[in-house]
C-alpha cells in the first residue's frame, strides 16, 4: 500500500483568513473549486510512502528541532496556465527564510530516501515529457521540483481560465485589506 503524504505548515493568520474568504468567493463564482475543502497550508514536500510509521519519527525529530519563526508574504501570484487542466493556480507567495529553507532541505534529504515510486509514476502519467531538470528532480526527489527551485507558497485556488483575470483582481483586493 502507498500513501500520498503532503507535509506543510500553517501560514500566518492573515493569509490563512484571506484564503478562507477568497475560497468562499471563488466557489460562488465558479461552482468548481478544488481547494474549497483544503485547509490553508504552505507545502514543504509531497510524496508517496509505504506507511506513516516510516516517516513519523523523522517528523517528530524535526518538529522538536525548530522553534516557531515568522513568515511573511510577497503577495498574490499565479502559477502559469496548465492546458491539461484548463486552470491557473492563485497563490500567496511566501518569502523565503533561513528556517523555512532549512526545514524543507532536511525533509527532502531524510524523507526522499524513504519514498516509494508511486508519485513519480503518477506525475509521469500526467506529464510524460518533463524538462531535463524536472526529470532529474523527479528521479532524485519524486517531484518535479527540488528544494533548490521550490517556490514557497500557500495555494488559494485553481482557477478556470475564463475566470482568471476577474479572480486575480479579487484576490489582490483581498490581499490589500
Amino acid at each position: 500500500m502507498e500513501l500520498s503524504v503532503l507535509i506543510g505548515i500553517t501560514p500566518p493568520k492573515s493569509i490563512y483568513d484571506n484564503i478562507i474568504r477568497l475560497n468562499q468567493e471563488i466557489s460562488k463564482l465558479t461552482k468548481e473549486n478544488p481547494f474549497r475543502e483544503s485547509e490553508p497550508h504552505i507545502t514543504l514536500i509531497v510524496n508517496t510512502f509505504s506507511s506513516l510509521q516510516d516517516i513519523e519519527s523523522e517528523l517528530d525529530k524535526l518538529a522538536k528541532k525548530y522553534k516557531p519563526f515568522i513568515l511573511s508574504s510577497e503577495g498574490i501570484h499565479s502559477f502559469g496556465y496548465d492546458p491539461s487542466t484548463n486552470f491557473y493556480t492563485l497563490v500567496y507567495r511566501i518569502k523565503d527564510s533561513e528556517e523555512l529553507s532549512a526545514i524543507q532541505k532536511e525533509l527532502f534529504s531524510v524523507l526522499c530516501l524513504k519514498r516509494t515510486k508511486g508519485q513519480e509514476r503518477w506525475l509521469l502519467k500526467i506529464n510524460s515529457k518533463p524538462s531535463r531538470k524536472q526529470f532529474k528532480n523527479l528521479k532524485k526527489y519524486g517531484y518535479f521540483f527540488g528544494p533548490d527551485d521550490w517556490i514557497f507558497h500557500s495555494a488559494i485556488s485553481s482557477v478556470p481560465k475564463e475566470y482568471f483575470d476577474e479572480l486575480e483582481k479579487l484576490a489582490k483586493k483581498f490581499d490589500s485589506k
